[in-house]
């Protein structure tokens, strides 16, 4: 396996772990009670609740994980034919509203280049080479941070087009704060686990 194949292999399984993590820290698990086991019907509700969240959390990863390879699959195909992205044209998905194009041109460019990074980079496993591509944690901080604001950009976008059909929806506003807070704070583990 070349440096390019090994490096995307790390960077797939470090995103699959962080999509993991954020799915985990979203989509909860009912909690078990002792007396939930005494009353068959709720114990099976309970089983019934249980394995909606497990099945969710992989929707979520696989879901997630669509983007992430799209943006890295556009950075390798652009260093084989020694072109760059066309990044407007890799965000006007059919299955995604064109209101919300530039904002998802200005994620997958953020996220490309977050990647064009590591993949130049030297190392045998994901903190390396992220230590490789980012000389600093503060550095690494930055380049998370940058792909945070794209985010929240593009989840502003959903939101405007979503708003426009669903009015006073507070838990769509709840769910997406969540997600935003959320992945801030567990990117800034990621990097405090990088740069320990």
């Amino acid at each position: 396996m070349g440096d390019l194949e090994k490096n995307k292999d790390l960077i797939l399984r470090a995103e699959r772990a962080f999509a993991a993590r954020l799915a985990h820290s979203l989509i909860s698990e009912p909690k078990l009670s002792v007396w939930m086991i005494l009353i068959p019907v709720i114990f099976v509700f309970f089983f019934y609740q249980r394995s909606r969240a497990v099945s969710g959390r992989k929707d979520f990863v696989a879901n997630y994980m669509i983007g992430v390879e799209r943006a890295l699959n556009a950075v390798l195909e652009a260093r084989a034919s020694g072109r760059t992205p066309n990044y407007e044209e890799l965000a006007s998905l059919p299955e995604i509203p064109s209101s919300t194009w530039g904002a998802h041109a200005k994620l997958v460019r953020t996220m490309a280049e977050f990647y064009e990074k590591l993949l130049a980079a030297q190392g045998d496993d994901y903190p390396t080479l992220a230590r490789s591509a980012y000389e600093n944690r503060a550095l690494y901080l930055q380049a998370l941070e940058d792909r945070n604001r794209a985010e929240q950009d593009y989840n502003a976008a959903i939101r405007k087009h979503v708003g426009e059909k669903v009015k006073n929806d507070e838990d769509l506003e709840k769910t997406i704060r969540n997600m935003e807070r959320l992945t801030r704070e567990l990117r800034e583990q990621a990097a405090a686990e990088v740069f320990a």
